[in-house]
């Protein structure tokens, strides 16, 4: 028998009462949310700040803050409980909760790139099919016949065990998105790998919810069936043939770099409630809708910048601790049978860290990657939550099973992530064993420079750094130019290698365009002048664009290098913006944090240097031969810090392509890198 909560539903607000009449300002629904967000936020904060050192996600700590909360440890005692989590504070806190979820999983559809599979090639689909089939035939086989009979509160067991196996054998891209940007591994080669086999994952578990949702119907009636994929065919092509024509138009309708007009936001905030009431009302969840509509929207700025900006302070920032905690505060411990359920989760996780591995070796990826991506593909997050808590609403589970699914999942998450951080090193592939600087090339060798550009700013500090290199068509230079962008609006990095066609096509093509050019065009546009300057054959620019995270931006620029073989590294150790402007000490910060990073870090085996172009200060003083007046580059391309003796063609060839060196080393101006 069901058991029965009665309580007297409270007023929104406070009685009148104040405490020194008697009253109790926790007695209204909404100083009892404020104390429970507050609390909440509090505890979640200090328990990641506490953890981040051993290098646990933050859904960990969120999740370890609701059991803290809950029935497990502070909530055992009732004085405590009645006041600040009473039971009929909890359908108020719940529905906050789930409605903060829809949107926050509306976002993540939205930082979804779907493409990502095509560009990771059949290493990420190798991978998340093998990681997908092995446990779940291995969860599937450990979970037949009797093996779930001892677990006293699982009814419905035939349907519990397919949603329960289909679960643990994904690995969703919203779960490791974030892990990956918590440990800067979203610009490596293994963070690509794992993020695209996660996207393989999902799009399988879809067709078998699908596939479920339908038969479910079926089993009822067939009438019911053919009602079920009338309703959800409505609901996409409503998506495809409405929400997304107007989200492009709305982009082509943004002027470059300006911000998408708040209107247009708010149009799309509310027809994720519309499309997540349509979702409720034909059967399927809430959050299914607000994914697909996510994904029908184009990611990166500026629509998807946009609903960024106005979700994730508030949503993402607030309510989903909330979510996590509620999920917390249904868990346990005390009450755990540990019965056959740890040996059907000790046997997924075996089957995908065998799955994973197995097939990661048989595309040659190094042994200590192939267990560290197994580990990656192991973690645990909001996908497992949603569906363990919608068992129990659906009562295909008692709090026992739920509990020790939450704590298994936080377990796994907790052990998994560490031990891969700790095993994979995203440099180890940036090893060089050939010296590359440019004291060692041959006198008539190509020099290749990589110039990292984050803004106009940097530009003439650059190019004043390349005019020193003396380019002519017997000793050319190769210059590969890299714009560093901050990642926006989107989950994965994108790297983009633009086409190189000829000036005069180029000219035409910019005539013809009625479009402004953006940032990016004008710092092209530029090398490209200063390539045209030359004769031909002298200097070649090759320009490329990186959408990343300051945090592993560094990774972009050292593989790029060590494909290109470069022999020196350009990028900006400062900016030069607007002068007098209020927010210009921030933006010059925050501008130069990455390049600055980068190095340091960057170009193995090669020299560095770092320009910089304030040229309104007024102690900048033009070194000879430096270029155009105003402009300070802070520094020149350097050797290599480690002392070697050099021959005497590297010396010549040192002296040809930097014949104000001398100079440049007498002039306080100049800064090395």
């Amino acid at each position: 028998m069901d058991k029965i909560d009665c309580y007297v539903v409270p007023q929104t607000t406070g009685t009148g009462r104040n405490i020194f009449q008697g009253g109790s300002p926790l007695s209204a629904s909404l100083p009892l949310l404020g104390v429970q967000l507050v609390l909440i936020v509090a505890v979640t904060r200090v328990l990641y700040f506490l953890l981040k050192p051993l290098k646990q996600p933050r859904v960990v700590s969120e999740i370890m803050g609701g059991i803290i909360l809950g029935p497990s440890v502070l909530s055992r005692h009732a004085a405590f409980r009645e006041v600040v989590f009473p039971a009929r504070g909890e359908p108020v806190l719940n529905t906050v909760a789930t409605f903060g979820l829809m949107y926050v999983i509306f976002l993540i559809g939205v930082r979804m790139d779907p493409r990502l599979v095509v560009r990771s090639g059949r290493k990420g689909v190798v991978i998340g099919l093998s990681g997908f089939l092995l446990p779940l035939a291995m969860t599937g086989a450990g979970s037949s016949g009797e093996a779930m009979a001892t677990e006293p509160d699982v009814s419905r067991r035939s349907t519990f065990l397919f949603a329960l196996a289909t679960s643990l054998s994904v690995t969703s891209f919203a779960v490791l998105s974030p892990i990956l940007s918590e440990l800067s591994l979203l610009n490596s080669d293994l963070g690509r790998i794992a993020m695209s086999a996660s996207m393989t994952t999902d799009g399988i578990a879809w067709i078998i919810m699908v596939v479920y949702i339908l038969a479910e119907a079926f089993l009822v009636s067939p009438a019911t069936s053919i009602w079920a994929f009338l309703s959800l065919a409505v609901l996409a092509a409503f998506i495809l043939f409405v929400v997304r024509p107007v989200a492009l138009r709305v982009i082509e309708r943004t002027p470059p770099g300006k911000p998408v007009e708040e209107t247009y936001v708010f149009v799309f905030l509310l027809v994720v409630l519309l499309v997540g009431f349509y979702s409720d009302v034909i059967g399927t969840n809430s959050f299914h809708g607000a994914l697909m509509l996510g994904l029908a929207i184009p990611d990166g700025p500026p629509l998807g910048t946009a609903l960024g900006e106005k979700i994730e302070a508030m949503v993402s920032g607030l309510i989903l601790p909330l979510y996590y905690a509620m999920t917390g505060l249904s868990t346990d411990v005390w009450r755990m049978h540990w019965g056959r359920l740890q040996v059907v989760m000790f046997l997924a996780w075996v089957g995908k860290l065998v799955g994973v591995m197995v097939s990661s070796l048989y595309l040659e990826i190094p042994l200590r990657d192939a267990v560290s991506l197994s580990l990656f593909m192991n973690s645990k997050g909001i996908v497992e939550v949603i569906t363990f808590n919608f068992f129990l609403t659906n009562k295909l589970i008692g709090k026992n099973t739920f509990s020790i699914l939450i704590c298994l999942s936080v377990a796994i998450t907790a052990v998994s992530v560490p031990v891969a951080g700790w095993l994979y090193d995203p440099a180890r592939r940036y090893a060089v064993y050939k010296r590359r600087t440019v004291q060692h090339l041959k006198a008539d060798a190509d020099l290749r420079i990589l110039a990292c550009v984050h803004d106009q700013s940097h530009v003439p500090g650059t190019l004043a750094v390349l005019e020193a290199s003396n380019a002519t068509p017997q000793t050319p230079l190769s210059l590969y130019l890299l714009q560093l962008v901050e990642i926006a609006g989107r989950s994965a990095p994108v790297f983009i290698p633009h086409k190189l066609r000829h000036s005069a096509s180029r000219a035409g093509a910019a005539a013809a365009s009625a479009a402004p050019p953006t940032d990016s065009d004008r710092i092209i546009n530029a090398f490209f002048q200063y390539e045209l300057k030359h004769p031909e054959g002298a200097v070649s620019v090759h320009p490329f664009t990186t959408i990343s995270p300051y945090s592993s931006m560094h990774d972009e620029v050292c593989r790029l290098a060590v494909e290109k073989r470069t022999s020196a590294t350009c990028s900006p150790a400062a900016c030069a913006p607007p002068w007098g402007s209020a927010s210009s000490t921030a933006r010059c910060w925050r501008s130069r944090r990455a390049p600055s990073r980068c190095s340091s870090t960057a170009t193995p085996g090669a020299s560095a240097s770092a320009p910089s172009s304030r040229a309104r200060c007024k102690t900048n003083r033009r070194p000879p031969g430096a270029g155009a007046a105003g402009t300070r580059p802070a520094a020149a391309a350097k050797a290599s810090r480690r002392p070697s003796r050099r021959s005497s063609s590297a010396a010549a060839t040192t002296a040809r392509r930097w014949p104000t060196r001398r100079a440049w080393r007498a002039t306080r101006a100049w800064r090395w890198a």
